[in-house]
């Protein structure tokens, strides 16, 4: 399963966003409203697949201004 963390100021943005990904079982959608907040998510995500070894396809950030 692969993660996207989706981070925009707007809720209507990152539902919008959120739904393109509902369908798809393969994947995990986590949102963050802030820069500090997508930092925090993708700490707790890095550590719950613990991908500091060596590049794992689960440990794709995607973080758009």
């Amino acid at each position: 399963m692969r993660t996207v963390l989706i981070v925009d100021e707007n809720t209507d943005i990152r539902k919008s966003i959120s739904l393109g990904f509902s369908n798809r079982v393969e994947y995990r959608v986590v949102t963050a409203s802030s820069r500090v907040d997508a930092i925090l998510k993708a700490n707790e995500i890095k550590t719950v697949f613990d991908c500091t070894a060596q590049y794992s396809s689960t440990c794709n950030y995607y973080i758009y201004p």
